[in-house]
């Protein structure tokens, strides 16, 4: 849980819209129940954890735009992550992250989420950004701004 001392909870709000964390040390299980919709962008972020991500709860995902749960799967494997796929979630073990394109499967979440990753990994491309228009059409601009905001902002 929360108070749990392995959990360093790093909550970042990118224009009112996504909530994501980042994991400072020990074994990372989230149940996803409060968090639903930001169980892919706790996933792309996993790859920055010191240990063992584990998403679970989140089995309706894969019967969103595409299965986020295989395609979350696929994508972090593109960059490098050994994950292993669940029914209901992921647990994802870090690993050195891979320069890559990422595919959205026309999913705004995949876009976004992964675009996140991005920030912190070099060489990290998304296949269609058009994708995201539908819930956030000028979502790139505000991650350029969050990116410019940030020490040694690019």
């Amino acid at each position: 849980g929360r108070g749990h001392p392995g959990w360093k909870a790093a909550a970042s709000l990118l224009a009112g819209a996504t909530l994501f964390f980042s994991f400072a040390t020990g074994d990372h299980r989230v149940a996803a129940r409060t968090v639903i919709e930001g169980s892919v962008q706790m996933a792309a972020v996993a790859p920055f954890a010191v240990g063992p991500t584990r998403i679970r709860n989140v089995g309706h995902i894969r019967h969103k735009e595409t299965d986020r749960i295989a395609a979350v799967a696929t994508e972090l494997r593109r960059i490098g992550q050994q994950v292993d796929e669940h029914e209901d979630g992921l647990t994802i073990h870090p690993a050195a992250i891979q320069p890559a394109t990422i595919h959205t499967y026309d999913d705004h979440r995949m876009a976004m989420s992964f675009a996140l990753l991005g920030l912190r990994a070099p060489g990290i491309r998304i296949a269609d950004p058009g994708c995201v228009t539908k819930t956030f059409p000028r979502y790139w601009e505000a991650l350029d701004r969050l990116r410019n905001q940030a020490p040694g902002g690019q």
